[in-house]
């Protein structure tokens, strides 16, 4: 569950909230770090190591609309509305700087493979992507989701062969390949982060999929964690 989310005005949101609205008048640098400490301390669980990256206006802004409104909302509408707020962005969200890494898995979706089974291009940079997130926070585990298999291979398997390829331990890599769709990656993974105990979780995927994925998440796992996003640029 995500920690101490109702601790009313002066809990995680409103202390994200208030970060937000100092650093209109102050040092880019300076006001983002500022926010991701605040928010940190306000919410008991401030990681203790140091942070891997800067934050930056876009990735502060995201991290209030996902853990707050619209966007853990239980209506389509509202979620649909909520996401396309967020700035799309291959940089690393500030969850993964403000709680244990060690609880908030990087999600990372399939797309289709070559008939042979091999990685597309599309599919690769979804992958280097979250191997690059995944060097920077080296407790953090991974979930590759994806089905529809080619000469025998899923999505799902082609992705973790990669991955474990580039130096990515196997036992933190869990794999999902039963999923057809979107929706379903979202449906699948849900009840993973839910037996993972996941305070978050982070989606890559291209960016011009990552709304959408983002809404489908945000939708199957009802609120209960925040969902950020990474694209694949």
């Amino acid at each position: 569950m995500w920690p101490n989310t109702n601790r009313g005005e002066h809990g995680w949101s409103g202390w994200l909230f208030m970060a937000i609205r100092w650093q209109s008048s102050t040092p880019v640098a300076r006001t983002a770090k500022t926010a991701v400490t605040a928010v940190a301390l306000a919410a008991g669980c401030w990681a203790p190591i140091p942070a891997a990256a800067d934050p930056t206006p876009q990735t502060v802004g995201n991290a209030l609309l996902a853990t707050t409104g619209g966007c853990r909302a239980p209506a389509r509408e509202a979620v649909q509305a909520c996401t396309a707020q967020e700035v799309v962005t291959s940089a690393a969200p500030v969850v993964l700087d403000v709680l244990d890494p060690a609880r908030v898995p990087v999600v990372v979706l399939g797309a289709g493979l070559y008939p042979d089974g091999s990685i597309r291009p599309v599919l690769d940079a979804r992958l280097r992507a979250a191997k690059t997130i995944a060097d920077r926070y080296p407790t953090a585990p991974l979930i590759v989701s994806g089905g529809v298999p080619r000469s025998g291979v899923t999505e799902g398997a082609a992705m973790t062969r990669w991955l474990t390829s580039h130096g990515v331990p196997p036992d933190r890599i869990s794999t999902e390949q039963t999923s057809t769709s979107t929706a379903s990656n979202a449906a699948c993974v849900a009840p993973m982060l839910a037996a993972m105990n996941a305070y978050a979780a982070v989606v890559v995927t291209t960016a011009d999929h990552l709304p959408r994925a983002l809404v489908e998440f945000r939708l199957a796992t009802g609120g209960a964690r925040p969902i950020f996003g990474a694209a694949a640029l």
